[in-house]
């Protein structure tokens, strides 16, 4: 009785992978914010360099990972109401963290342009221009410098696959056809057309079954198999998708001030710096017998550990600081201090 119309049906099919795809993501979402949390919590030791940098490193993974959470969280969302085209094919936070470095390349080409036609600067004046490009948020007009991530291999680890593999039963064919596509220029090769992808990976797939070892040709293809299994294909949908993902981006928290600048006495000597400690300055509170309305002096305040315990116990007291030192100085500017 003619052609059967399932279409319906098809669409009822993808509504439903959606929606578990939703759920999922904004799992994930939460899962990565509460570790990210836990991990923020945790105390470490800071008392050298080396601790500290650790401890400022993996502070800094951690406001990484919350942003994404609250990335992946907004796309799930907009997928569970439909209101993404190009993005509805993502299934995985691999997926999502490859666009992110797709635009991220493509946001330093962008400040490399931005940055040649401020013209000549001084080296004062650049590092301020550069920091300042690299704290912008990537934007819809770096998705117009993006470009498709086909594999690109650099050529000498493709010719010492090939040489392996040319004695090779179940490969040696194979290789004599591969060994034809190294170019006699350049250091890299790039594979676009979807015939020398498929074949290449096929070569790639066919190595790995006789024991020869190509992770660096296979990690070429992780970008673009990624972005295809989230049925974005080409070019112009991959710059769609990331128009539509822009909207999405949450930007990375910046590390507590504070324990920034904290960290950069870590290590070094200051002539005079005698940090107080705690029950010290408890005691000297107790003795001091501050009253409402006293004005209060501390004339050497170091990193300010005396006026942290005066803002606790006494926050509308007039406290007067002084500090010499640059270093501590920036310290008690960055905890609030008027010093």
């Amino acid at each position: 009785q003619g052609n059967a119309d399932r279409s319906d049906e098809l669409a009822d099919r993808k509504t439903r992978k959606i929606e578990t795809t939703s759920e999922r993501l904004l799992q994930l979402a939460d899962d990565l914010k509460q570790t990210a949390n836990e991990s923020l919590q945790q105390d470490r030791q800071t008392n050298t360099v080396r601790r500290s940098e650790m401890a400022a490193g993996i502070r800094g993974r951690a406001y990484v990972d919350i942003a994404f959470a609250g990335t992946l969280r907004s796309l799930s969302i907009a997928l569970a109401s439909g209101e993404v085209i190009y993005l509805d094919g993502i299934r995985t936070k691999t997926q999502l963290a490859t666009l992110i470095a797709v635009l991220r390349r493509a946001k330093r080409k962008r400040n490399d342009l931005l940055l040649s036609e401020k013209g000549e600067m001084g080296v004062w004046d650049r590092h301020n221009a550069v920091e300042e490009l690299d704290n912008r948020p990537m934007g819809d007009e770096d998705t117009d410098l993006v470009e498709y991530p086909y594999p690109n291999i650099y050529k000498r680890n493709f010719a010492d696959v090939i040489a392996r593999a040319a004695n090779r039963k179940g490969v040696k064919q194979r290789a004599q056809k591969m060994k034809k596509w190294i170019p006699a220029e350049g250091d890299f090769i790039q594979f676009k057309e979807d015939y020398e992808i498929e074949r290449f990976s096929d070569f790639c797939t066919h190595c790995k079954d006789v024991g020869i070892d190509v992770q660096w040709l296979e990690h070429s293809l992780g970008d673009y198999n990624r972005l295809r299994a989230a049925n974005i294909h080409t070019l112009p949908e991959l710059r769609m998708a990331l128009r539509e993902l822009v909207t999405h981006l949450q930007k990375k928290q910046e590390d507590d001030p504070v324990l920034k600048a904290e960290q950069a006495l870590v290590g070094r000597k200051l002539d005079g710096f005698f940090p107080t400690p705690k029950p010290i300055i408890s005691r000297m509170l107790e003795l001091a017998d501050i009253q409402p309305g006293d004005r209060i002096l501390e004339p050497s305040a170091g990193k300010g550990d005396i006026l942290d315990m005066l803002r606790l116990h006494y926050p509308d007291a007039e406290v007067i600081a002084i500090e010499l030192n640059g270093t501590l100085f920036n310290v008690l500017e960055a905890k609030g201090n008027s010093v």
